[in-house]
């Protein structure tokens, strides 16, 4: 019976119901030891009835293992691994080693999970219990937040128990939390009363006093107790010890032990996974027997089973380690070492760290175990593990360069993982025994790509070159790298001195491939171009997309992206980075597909594909706070969308997130992206001078990339308040490169700055044919607009109202609602009125439900749908559902007859 705890009771049946209901649900049960996490969890256990029950406990001894915890939970299911999407399954086989393969994408993995749990619940639900989680290994519980994250219509519901005060991934995964309490006096007292009826009232009352409502410490104190002292009939003199701790109170149990029992617990303790077999071949090394564990049980402080044995409590596990001496400590790893050495390669990870936990000091032969336990790691995807070992094996390793090499090593798999803190560190210790110059670039690259990421954006631009010019010096194979991170960096300030150093350095260099030959051209006359000292086209853009139709790397395709960024040629990287999207989501790259789905989405939106800007960017949003990667450009990008098209309230809020997150890392980039988004909303809402000092306010973030393409929206915003002045000082800067410009979009824009500033309808005319050619959807609207404003200013009422009514149609079809209704004021004003077009129920959709049903109406299966957006099938069906209601229908081929198309 539990005491004292109806309102987690509660807690843990509302999601049970959850998941018969067909939902999912999560909670983390947080708690002193003790507490009675692993009661809750037993508990829901027992409520399981037909749902599937899976379990996985951490262990000390297991949490540099990867995906260690991941197999022990999965392991009912693993027959169900073989259907699997191939990508998924390959990616979790690997990651278990039972097939060899490039190491998985991390999150790759956590999809393959959700997948496996979803299906494994169909027809009766599912339930994921993970006891003592803080020592879950890192690969393991990565995958679990990742699910859980994802979670929505699977009929699953996954339960972590985790210590107070821990430092691990759940503390950072907004996951919903359980504080656990200490029992109240009535529920202690009741605990007690029904484990020691007729316990004597003033030893009941010590008892509570001593274990201050912990119900582990309760128990324990009460098992140290006598029947006369129960009933009161023998005094207590200090019964519970001086200390009033649990694990206080097991380490005298144990050392009040037989001497071969604390040799076979210690080496039980040591083993940490609870593996029998080891352990007894262990403890025979040592002249010891399975008897030896009798008067532990005795004591109640071991389970022994025929498949195995467990403490009964993690902190028994821990005073039997603590309480013995350093020397019993090395002896019982050595004898566990010879043990797993008889029992085969099965074990060489377990082995290996035993090994190291065996040494002091150096030790080469330790160190060269980690290292090569950490080689099998990567190979399984398990970088943080592979990381753990090989710091480890740096301690033990017997010279400078070795140490510098591994400690390096584990610092760029930290990076890898995400780890900024863990990887300066790292940096830190192995700077000392730096014996090569490519050690110093290599430091500096990383060192500059966390700035990048996580710190001062303009910093990192410095570091990073000079890590380039010494990788360079050095023939370091990263040079290239170091470079790409400069020129991002570079992007990132908008700096128009950086981005002119990026086209030198980009020069200086002899590329490694062909491919990069023609990459490394562009970026260099993209540089030129947007620092001012270049023209706005390059020749070389004409065989871009053909070069770019046979690469994979995302590096690569970034780089001929951004170049054609930098001149304003939207629809070349449009291509580039549907391209590099496609390719993430077929070979399951999530932790790439993040930052293309946001360029994706800014390439969109300067299309002025709306529905697919904001699809592209909200699924990039929920995608980087699902894995921990930085939301604020794909939130810039939606912010635009949403300013666009007169969305005020969520325009106004996800621009105030984006300036919060951008303005102190002093990333321009981003910065501007809001500013230029808060503009966008003032102009279309018919606030032209709240719009001018938003767009003017962009220069308090100067980015030169983000300012060219704004520079029109800016003009029209000083034109319509009145400054005409400040207009044409925005247009001496425009007019230096844009008519220079072969890209018809460029030109267009060009020509109706210069339509707004001399109100002359030639230059809209001419736009209009530079649209044709090239439309940017929200532009040519934008263009139908000014044109039928101006004519109707020179009373050509007639020929203004065919522009009017194409605007208010463009407008309309593009959901940007604030200008349809300037133009619909526009075309009243000429004596004729427009019916405001309702929304169609296709608008009505939510971003993943329109990702869901023009991919079902392309003809994907559900199964297919879910690998494309890392769902599971039973979610997709779930949203299916809800969009056939809103749209009316009922099966597939009436989905199909529906214009789903972007606008």
């Amino acid at each position: 019976m539990l005491h004292g705890r109806r309102a987690e009771k509660v807690a843990l049946d509302s999601l049970l119901a959850r998941i018969d209901d067909g939902r999912s649900g999560v909670l983390i049960l947080r708690g002193e030891p003790g507490v009675g996490k692993s009661a809750l969890l037993h508990y829901l256990a027992e409520q399981a009835g037909r749902r599937v029950c899976l379990r996985s406990r951490g262990t000390e001894s297991e949490r540099d293992l990867p995906f260690a915890a991941l197999h022990q939970l999965l392991r009912p299911i693993a027959d169900r691994i073989p259907a699997l999407p191939p990508p998924q399954r390959s990616a979790l086989r690997t990651a278990f080693g039972l097939e060899d393969g490039h190491a998985p994408d991390p999150f790759l993995v956590g999809v393959a999970v959700l997948t496996l749990l979803g299906e494994a619940s169909a027809g009766a639900g599912l339930i994921c219990l993970l006891d003592d989680a803080q020592w879950l290994d890192s690969a393991s519980l990565g995958a679990l937040i990742f699910t859980s994250r994802r979670l929505e219509a699977e009929g699953v519901a996954i339960v972590f128990g985790v210590r107070v005060g821990t430092d691990d991934l759940l503390r950072s995964s907004d996951l919903p939390e359980l504080a656990l309490g200490a029992l109240d006096e009535s529920s202690s007292a009741g605990l007690l009363e029904e484990r020691a009826p007729g316990i004597n009232e003033h030893v009941r009352d010590a008892v509570m006093t001593r274990a201050t409502g912990n119900p582990l410490a309760l128990l324990e104190f009460l098992r140290s107790l006598t029947p006369e002292q129960l009933a009161g009939r023998d005094p207590v003199v200090e019964p519970l010890g001086s200390d009033s701790g649990v694990e206080r109170m097991y380490v005298e149990r144990c050392r009040g032990l037989p001497s071969a029992t604390r040799t076979i617990l210690l080496l039980a303790a040591a083993e940490g996974s609870g593996n029998l077999r080891i352990v007894l071949d262990a403890a025979a090394l040592r002249g010891v027997t399975v008897a030896a564990f009798a008067p532990a049980e005795v004591a109640g402080m071991v389970r022994i089973s025929q498949g195995g044995f467990e403490f009964r409590h993690p902190l028994v596990l821990s005073a039997v380690y603590s309480s013995a001496s350093t020397g019993e400590r090395l002896d019982a790893h050595g004898a566990l070492v010879e043990a797993m050495q008889a029992a085969g390669e099965h074990w060489e990870d377990r082995r290996a760290w035993h090994q190291a936990s065996a040494s002091i000091g150096v030790d080469d032969e330790a160190a060269a175990a980690l290292e090569r336990s950490a080689d099998r790691a990567i190979r399984r995807g398990g970088i943080v593990a592979a990381s753990a070992a090989l710091t480890r094996a740096a301690a033990l390793s017997v010279d400078d360069a070795s140490r510098a090499r591994r400690l390096m090593a584990a610092a760029d798999l930290a990076w890898r993982a995400g780890r900024p803190a863990q990887v300066m560190a790292l940096l830190d210790a192995a700077r000392p025994s730096f014996t090569e110059p490519e050690q110093h670039a290599a430091a500096l690259f990383l060192a500059g790509m966390i700035e990048l990421r996580s710190g001062m954006v303009d910093k990192s631009f410095q570091m990073l070159v000079r890590s380039f010019e010494a990788a360079v010096e050095a023939g370091a194979g990263f040079a290239v790298a170091a470079l790409h991170g400069a020129g991002e960096a570079a992007t990132a300030t908008g700096d128009v001195a950086q981005l002119a150093e990026i086209g030198r350095l980009a020069s200086s260099i002899a590329p490694p491939t062909p491919d990069d030959t023609v990459g490394l051209g562009m970026l260099i006359d993209g540089s030129r171009s947007i620092a001012g000292a270049g023209p706005a086209s390059t020749t070389r853009m004409e065989h871009v997309l053909d070069v770019t139709e046979t690469l994979s790397d995302p590096m690569q395709l970034q780089w001929f992206a951004r170049a054609a960024l930098y001149l304003c040629d939207e629809r070349t990287a449009l291509s580039i980075y549907s391209r590099a999207v496609s390719h993430a989501r077929s070979t399951g790259a999530v932790g790439s597909l993040t930052p293309l789905l946001g360029r994706l989405a800014y390439c969109e939106f300067l299309a002025g594909r709306f529905t697919d800007a904001a699809t592209s960017a909200a699924e990039a949003v929920g995608l980087a706070r699902d894995i921990g990667q930085d939301v604020s450009y794909p939130l810039a990008c939606l912010a635009l969308v949403e300013g666009a098209r007169g969305d005020e309230d969520a325009c106004r809020e996800h621009a105030g997130e984006v300036l919060a997150l951008a303005v102190p890392r002093r990333s321009q980039l981003v910065a501007a992206l809001g500013s230029w988004a808060l503009g966008l909303l003032e102009l279309g809402l018919g606030k032209p001078q709240l719009a001018l000092d938003r767009l003017a306010g962009a220069g308090s973030y100067p980015h030169a990339a983000i300012l060219r393409w704004s520079t029109p929206d800016l003009i029209e915003a000083a034109v319509r308040a009145g400054n005409i002045d400040i207009g044409r000082q925005a247009y001496t800067e425009f007019e230096k490169w844009a008519p220079s410009s072969r890209l018809p979009g460029v030109l267009a824009a060009n020509q109706q700055c210069l339509g707004l500033l001399s109100d002359d309808v030639s230059h809209y005319r001419e736009a209009l044919v530079f649209h044709a050619q090239a439309p940017r959807l929200f532009q040519v609207a934008r263009t139908h607009l000014v044109l039928g404003e101006s004519l109707r200013r020179q009373r050509a009422r007639t020929e203004s109202r065919p522009e009017l009514r194409s605007a208010i149609e463009r407008f309309e079809r593009l959901g940007a609602g604030s200008w349809a209704e300037r133009a619909r004021t526009e075309l009243r004003a000429t004596g004729e009125t427009s019916t405001k077009r309702e929304p169609g129920a296709v608008q009505n959709l939510t971003a993943q439900e329109l990702r869901i049903s023009r991919l079902a109406a392309e003809g994907m299966r559900n199964q297919e749908i879910a690998e494309q957006l890392f769902l599971s099938s039973r979610t997709v069906e779930y949203h299916l559902h809800k969009v056939f209601a809103k749209l009316g229908i009922s099966s597939r081929a009436e989905l199909v007859r529906i214009d789903l198309e972007s606008s």
